[in-house]
Formats: C-alpha cells, sequence, structure tokens
C-alpha cells in the first residue's frame, strides 16, 4: 500500500496530466473520427487510478463533446484487463489507466490490434503501454515469451505511438535524482518556453519533491540581472538556461558573484544549443566558481537527454560530462561502427523508456522509420554530429543535417560559432553550406549589435579568428551582415529555413518560428551570385 502522502501527491500529479491530456485530444479531435471511448481501469473503484481516470473522462468529455465510459475490472490481472480492452477496441478506441505505466496516465487512441496475451505487464513496461499499433499477422509469436523476444528484436518496427506517461516520468525522475542530485526542498529553475522539451522537464521537478521557480518575462530586465536576482531572493539550488543567455551575459559584463548571493545555487544548466569553452570561462570567473555547470543535450522528441549532467564527476570546458544512464548512446561513423575520439552521427542502439511509440496519423509507421531508423537498421539516429571523448565526454558540433561539406569535409557549425559569438561586435551568427559551382561553400550570415557595421577590417577581423582557432577549411568565402536571424520558439537558430530561402526552396513549419519574417532578410542576396 502506498503511504497516503504518496499517494496523495500521485493523485495530484495524474489529475493535473488527466486534464492536459483531456485538451490534447481535443485539440486533436480532427485526427480520427467520433467513435465511442472506454476507459479500462483494471483496478477496484474508489482507488487511485480509478479517481486519475474519471477526472481524464471529465476533460476529454468537456474537449470532445461526447460520452466516455470507465469500466473497472479490478483484481482482473493483465489477461483480462487486456481483453477488456481487445473488446472495447473493437467497437472504439480504448485508454488504460494503470496497466503498464504504474504511477500516471498511459493513453492511446489507436484500436488495439493484437489480442494474444496471458499476461501483458512484461509487454506494457518494455514498449510504454498496452495499445501498440501492431497487427498480430506480423509477428512470429505463440506466446509471451515469443513476444517479448520479438519486440525486443524487432524495437524500432514497432515502436509507433506516443511518448509513454510512464516511461517519461521515469527519465524525468532518474535525470533529477541522479543526474541533477535535486533532492526534497531544493529550488529548480529553468529559463525556457512553454513549447520546449524542458518545460515538461521543469514542472516534473515537483516529482522529486522539489519547489518548483518559474517566470515569466524578459530575462535581459534590469540590466540582465533580473534572473540572478531572483536566483538570490529565492535561493536556487539549480539554475537552468540556455547557451544563448549565457553568452548573452558575459557579452553584457553581467557578474553576478560580485553582485548576488549566490551561495546556495549548486547546479547551472544550459542546452539548447552546444556551450561554447569560454561559455565556461565565464561562468566560473563572473558567476560562481565551484558550482557543478553541465552542459546538456538531447530532445523534445525524446523528452530526455542522451548526454547529460553529474554532478560528481569533473567539468570539462566545451564538454558535456557524460552519456546519459540507462540509455546506450554511442557515436557512429558512415559504415556503423562505433566510434571514440573521432567525430559522427550520435546513435542510440538499444530502446530506451521515453523515446516516442510514434508520430500522429502515421498508421505504418514510415514517417517515424524514416525520421530516426532509416540511416541504420534498428538504430535511433538523432541527427546531431558529435563526438565520444577517450574520457566519456561528449563535445556535440551541430545538427548533422545542418553541418557544412566544403571539398568534401565535414565542418560542424558549432566550431564557427564558438569562435565568432564571442567576437565583441557580432551579436548572432547562423553558418550554412551554399551550393556553388559542383561544390559547397561555407557562407557566414552575422547580426551585429547596434551601432556596428561590417566593413572590411571587421570582416577580416572574422576570418583571422576562425582560421586561427578552428581552422583554414572553416573560414567562410562569404560573409554578409543581416538584420536578424531566425530563431525558433525556444531559442535555436534555424540553418535549414535560411539554407532553403538562400537557394530558392519553401520552408516548412514556419508557424514554429519566433521571427519568421526574419527569413526575408536572406533571399536573392546579391552578395552570394558572385
Amino acid at each position: 500500500m502506498l503511504k497516503a502522502k504518496y499517494r496523495d501527491r500521485l493523485l495530484a500529479i495524474g489529475v493535473a496530466l488527466a486534464a492536459v491530456m483531456g485538451s490534447v485530444f481535443g485539440a486533436a479531435a480532427d485526427v480520427f473520427p467520433s467513435r465511442p471511448i472506454t476507459i479500462v481501469v483494471p483496478y477496484a473503484a474508489g482507488g487511485l487510478f480509478d479517481s486519475i481516470a474519471r477526472a481524464l473522462a471529465e476533460s476529454m468529455r468537456v474537449a470532445l463533446s461526447q460520452s466516455v465510459v470507465i469500466e473497472n475490472v479490478g483484481g482482473a490481472g493483465g489477461s483480462i484487463a487486456l481483453g477488456r480492452v481487445a473488446r472495447a477496441a473493437a467497437d472504439g478506441y480504448t485508454i488504460s489507466v494503470g496497466s503498464g505505466d504504474q504511477f500516471v496516465v498511459n493513453a492511446a487512441i489507436y484500436p488495439l490490434q493484437y489480442d494474444v496475451v496471458q499476461d501483458f505487464e512484461p509487454v506494457s513496461l518494455l514498449m510504454n503501454g498496452p495499445n501498440l499499433i501492431i497487427s498480430k499477422n506480423e509477428i512470429p509469436a505463440k506466446n509471451l515469451k515469443e513476444l517479448v523476444a520479438w519486440l525486443k528484436a524487432n524495437h524500432a518496427n514497432v515502436a509507433q505511438g506516443h511518448n509513454g506517461a510512464g516511461g517519461s516520468l521515469l527519465q524525468a525522475l532518474k535525470m533529477y535524482k541522479l543526474h541533477l542530485d535535486l533532492r526534497p526542498g531544493d529550488r529548480y529553475f529553468y529559463f525556457c518556453t512553454t513549447n520546449w522539451v524542458v518545460w515538461n522537464l521543469l514542472f516534473a521537478g515537483l516529482c522529486a519533491e522539489a519547489s518548483v521557480m518559474l517566470y515569466d518575462g524578459s530575462p535581459f530586465e534590469r540590466n540582465g540581472k533580473i534572473l540572478f536576482d531572483y536566483a538570490d531572493k529565492e535561493r536556487f539550488t539549480h539554475f537552468g538556461t540556455s547557451a544563448k543567455y549565457i553568452d548573452a551575459m558575459a557579452k553584457r559584463g553581467v557578474r553576478p558573484r560580485a553582485t548576488h548571493d549566490l551561495s546556495a545555487l549548486r547546479m547551472i544548466l544550459s542546452t539548447g544549443s552546444p556551450l561554447a569553452p569560454e561559455s565556461f570561462d565565464y561562468v566560473y570567473d563572473a558567476v560562481k566558481d565551484d558550482v557543478c555547470l553541465s552542459s546538456i543535450s538531447g530532445g523534445t522528441d525524446i523528452m530526455a537527454a542522451f548526454a547529460d549532467a553529474n554532478p560528481i564527476l569533473p567539468v570539462y570546458r566545451g564538454e558535456l560530462q557524460c552519456r546519459s544512464l540507462g540509455i546506450a548512446v554511442e557515436v557512429f561513423d558512415p559504415e556503423g561502427n562505433a566510434l571514440v575520439g573521432e567525430k559522427g552521427e550520435l546513435v542510440c542502439t538499444k530502446p530506451f523508456p521515453s523515446m516516442p511509440l510514434g508520430f500522429w496519423n502515421d498508421r505504418g509507421g514510415e514517417r517515424y522509420h524514416a525520421a530516426y531508423f532509416a540511416r541504420y537498421p534498428n538504430v535511433w539516429c538523432h541527427g546531431d554530429w558529435c563526438e565520444l571523448t577517450e574520457r566519456g565526454t561528449m563535445i556535440i558540433y551541430g545538427r548533422s543535417d545542418a553541418t557544412l561539406n566544403p571539398g568534401g569535409v565535414r565542418i560542424g557549425t558549432a566550431e564557427i560559432y564558438r569562435v565568432v559569438e564571442r567576437i565583441a561586435e557580432v551579436e548572432e551568427a547562423v553558418a550554412i553550406g551554399q551550393i556553388w559551382q559542383s561544390d559547397t561553400r561555407v557562407v557566414l550570415f552575422v547580426k551585429l549589435r547596434d551601432g556596428q557595421t561590417l566593413d572590411a577590417e571587421l570582416e577580416e577581423r572574422i576570418r583571422s579568428e576562425i582560421r586561427r582557432h578552428a581552422s583554414p577549411r572553416h573560414v567562410p568565402a562569404r560573409i554578409v551582415q543581416v538584420a536578424d536571424i531566425p530563431r525558433t520558439k525556444n531559442g535555436k537558430v534555424v540553418e535549414l529555413a535560411v539554407k532553403a530561402v538562400v537557394h530558392g526552396m519553401p520552408v516548412p513549419n514556419t508557424d514554429a518560428l519566433a521571427n519568421p519574417d526574419a527569413l526575408e532578410h536572406f533571399r536573392d542576396l546579391p552578395q552570394l551570385a558572385e
């Protein structure tokens, strides 16, 4: 039996998530036609999961304007509960609460098609939920043991649906308790937008019994000191932000250690883009010299990190401390060989709890497979160009689909940014590869600080710094000043969108951009025609 305080906490989390999920179903109502919805609860009425199910049912009734039926099959166990789910799925949509993920709602809106199993628990835990979109004709399994073995061997072919709630919660708890050393009573802050995975990770900090600190507004108020005012007053133990914010504070000359009491602060987290070595220097010189500065990297799609923080390992400037626990992260060359000390593709060779089960409206899973598994069979390819060092740290050089390839040599864009953006006149930059005379040439666009102009002296200084701190191959063939650079709503520079505009190609999903009008600054530029 759960202790009352833990039961109440889980109930509060579950009810809150139920309300969110109801809204999600409402927003996606056009994806599926109106059909009967049954919520199957494999526990007795009045219990924890029954309460969560009723909250979810009410939320869905409001969102979808249709009836939702709850059926309790308490004490039935996996086989009977699964059978009831299968029978309900034959007539409509089913949602199971608690049968596979034992803490919060696990939902799937597609009909269950696989109905051979005696006890489904091991499979549901393996695949993040019982409602898999699998045709039994595709699976050569006669019993549960064969089914589990087949799923483990062919996870890429059956991982369809959505992020499982239980798996995502498990990842979050692992991150908080182990990687971030988040303790009961800690004060956890992450400056982020609500459409970023960091937002999900922020409020899930409640699961680690920490206090979540929220901020709505510009981080540059009070001459850039407002977030440090907040950290001082509320005694932050964890301060999360982006690499761009740290770089901006350095360029503004902000020195919190001289003006604020940050004695409670144990860890500073940075993500969104690679944290430059010079930003490590800035934090330890100007913010706090005994803090754990952890640059982490993962994705909204996986609801987790691949390269993570570690409170008991050393911090090396420009490097991410370690690979995330419980995730089989490797770096592959083009032939699928593991690399150490060389640049390659970031991959994950085994399933992990929070991997998405698929894409919306992708019944056959073709788009999902193409996005992650087409490069290496049964291996998740994340699309980051990186390096696993001899000491187990990682270095992220940028997105592999945005890497530059002049003369056949692959260059990560972050290698250029970390040099250019420490030049005082440069506020922000974006580099692309422009197709030019049967090859690719590097083009660098710079947004300069107010009052600055790209003259011959500054252009030569930029080239000289890149040549000296990176290599001659990194030096751009063209440097162009622009008024603004397009970014996503969570602050990431969109290299592929810029590249598409430069080459006269359409840009998909401009709704994801915070400043889509900035794309016009890159269209039909005369400097790129020569």
